[in-house]
């Protein structure tokens, strides 16, 4: 695929240094690096010469140092962190009411950043208090920040075209402003949706929808070079053409966020968003941060990383078919590969980096990197203990228990959330390493770790907790090997392991013999010979229903056959003499099951298989 060319916003010349848009880019390449005092200390300095400038560029760099404390908050989970970002945005809320405009523009960029505002703002509450009352407001809330969206695009587009006749904005300048834009826009609530809407999409996977922008944007490309070129040097529109790619870029990230988060939902709960006035299409949602990614606006690195966080967190784990995933990999990198090479050497890019080499199946490669990452990021606490998140998780999959004690224990007692879940695999650790009091101590105490109580981890792993602490010591090893297995399956981490792992893992499976663990025991026996012999899945397919059969007698235990079931139906689903079946026992995960664990998560996940399968 030939090299995708820059949207008009980045055609423009770039922010100088010390103005406000290249101090707010300059603050998030920080950020990225992994350097939040620094970036705030220079939104700080800025912020003092902004505030005798203009209204307009304090607001901006205002916004700015609270994405940067956002995004502390959400690594640090700390209560302190979060109070302090909803403090923040509430304050950039503020100067969006008292800010005077020097132009529509302004106007405009000003409602973009009051719609982030609420809708940061909002998210930071409800992690704070879930309440009814909370939730409540907060869904109000975000349907102000949707409008906001909706309004400020939609009046981007008349402004261009009011330009264009005026004679403002030439008819090449016009054409690179709206060439990449997303086809399926924002549009009032009660209007039809476009021809290529929701709609149509919902029969399209993760892959095929985020691929065809790629294709999209690889049309015309030509024609589309021939454009810039022939804007050439500044003209008399230079300014106001960049300015306007820039705010086109601010809007666009916003409701392509919008548009990822809502497209990923099932179509029960859709129906009663699109009459709130909401929409959700991927293809769009990935339109839209593409033209970001691209654009001069201080955004652009934040759109870069939420593809690369979609591509590798959310697509990976919601694909059912192989070639999605390597798709998914493929863009993930190509994205990556887009960032210089200061960027690529911080810690958080290699997170995403060893993340796809474990996507890629290459362990040696992710091992490196890992240690890598770890040396460079101790400066930063929050940055480092994620890291130590991700490389303890491997560990503890690949059953090195010596090598995962250290990771887990330093996420447990620096990390500021999960601490119930470090606790739990900790104790599992020690049971592996011979140490059963100290692993008998440690799982007593994951009830009592819990932060938030109708969390569905928490709540999972708390039960699993009394069970586990329950058994006798001569079963202990061989259970807690086989929850061991079932905790990295239940949270979002990429699931291969070598071959030789494999086949250790498996025997360790055929030693346990309890009944209440036996449909667990073919559940993860499944699981484990889909990647041990891909070209034959029938025996993957009888370890499922013999998980199902199992799993049903065993109460409480109601998550095995119901994710025994999705895995099962997956695979029926894919060949089309079993088709038929498929949808049965995806229809069973997803309506029979109504106490079981993560069924939120679940039905999510069959949702999204029965639209990839077109059923």
């Amino acid at each position: 695929m030939s090299a995708r060319p820059a949207p008009a916003a980045a055609v423009a010349a770039p922010p100088a240094p010390d103005s406000e848009g290249g101090v707010c880019g300059q603050a998030m390449r920080l950020v990225f690096s992994a350097r939040f005092e620094p970036a705030l200390k220079l939104l700080t300095a800025a912020a003092g010469s902004a505030a005798h400038a203009d209204s307009a560029s304090e607001l901006s760099i205002s916004a700015t140092r609270s994405f940067v404390i956002f995004t502390q908050a959400l690594i640090s989970y700390e209560a302190s962190k979060i109070t302090e970002a909803i403090n923040a945005w509430k304050e950039t809320e503020r100067l969006c009411t008292v800010s005077k405009d020097r132009s529509v523009e302004d106007k405009l960029e000003k409602r973009i950043i009051l719609a982030d505002a609420k809708i940061c703002a909002t998210f930071l509450g409800l992690l704070q208090s879930a309440d009814f009352g909370g939730l409540f407001k907060g869904g109000w809330q975000i349907r102000q920040a949707w409008k906001l969206y909706q309004s400020t695009y939609n009046d981007m587009l008349k402004l261009i075209d009011a330009e264009s006749k005026s004679g403002t904005l030439t008819p090449s300048q016009v054409a690179a402003l709206l060439h990449h834009l997303p086809t399926n826009h924002p549009h009032p609530s009660g209007a039809p949706p476009p021809t290529e809407g929701p709609h149509k999409s919902h029969k399209r996977t993760l892959s095929e929808q985020s691929a065809s922008v790629e294709k999209d944007d690889d049309s015309d490309e030509d024609e589309f070079v021939d454009a810039l070129c022939e804007v050439g040097q500044l003209t008399e529109g230079e300014v106001k053409f960049g300015r306007l790619g820039q705010i086109l870029g601010a809007v666009c990230y916003g409701f392509g966020c919008f548009h990822l988060m809502l497209s990923l939902l099932p179509p029960s709960l859709l129906k009663w968003l699109r009459f709130l006035g909401f929409e959700g299409d991927l293809r769009t949602g990935i339109q839209a941060l593409t033209y970001c990614m691209y654009s001069s606006d201080w955004k652009a690195l934040l759109a870069r990383m939420t593809l690369v966080w979609f591509h590798t967190i959310i697509q990976t784990y919601y694909s059912v078919q192989e070639h999605e995933m390597e798709e998914g990999i493929a863009r993930a990198c190509a994205v990556l590969d887009g960032l210089d090479a200061q960027l690529r050497t911080s810690p958080l890019i290699r997170f995403f980096d060893c993340r796809l080499k474990r996507f890629g199946k290459d362990i040696d490669g992710a091992i490196n990197g890992y240690e890598n990452a770890l040396a460079q990021s101790e400066h930063v606490r929050d940055f480092n203990v994620l890291l130590h998140h991700e490389f303890g998780i491997l560990r503890f999959q690949l059953h090195q228990w010596d090598y995962a004690v250290e990771h887990l224990n330093k996420c447990f007692e620096e990390g500021r959330w999960g601490k119930s879940l470090y606790g739990y695999m900790l104790g599992i650790v020690y049971v592996m390493m011979g140490e059963e009091k100290k692993a008998r101590d440690l799982i007593a105490r994951v009830p009592s770790l819990n932060v938030l109580k109708n969390a569905p981890l928490e709540m999972f792993l708390a039960e699993r907790a009394v069970q586990l602490a329950k058994e006798p010591s001569a079963q202990l090893p061989a259970v807690a090997s086989l929850l061991a297995m079932e905790i990295c399956y239940f949270i979002n981490c990429p699931q291969y392991v070598p071959p030789a792992v494999v086949h250790s893992l498996l025997a360790d499976l055929s030693r346990v013999d309890k009944p209440a663990y036996l449909g667990l025991r073919y559940l993860m026996e499944g699981r484990l010979m889909e990647m041990q012999n891909v070209a034959d899945l029938s025996r993957a397919a009888q370890c499922y229903r013999e998980a199902i059969k199992q799993g049903d007698s065993v109460k409480g235990a109601e998550h095995v056959p119901a994710f025994a079931s999705y895995e099962l139906g997956v695979l029926l689903s894919k060949s089309p003499a079993t088709e038929k079946e498929g949808r049965t026992l995806l229809n069973k995960a997803g309506d029979s099951y109504k106490n079981c664990h993560f069924r939120n998560r679940l039905h999510m996940r069959v949702h999204l298989a029965k639209k990839a399968f077109g059923q």
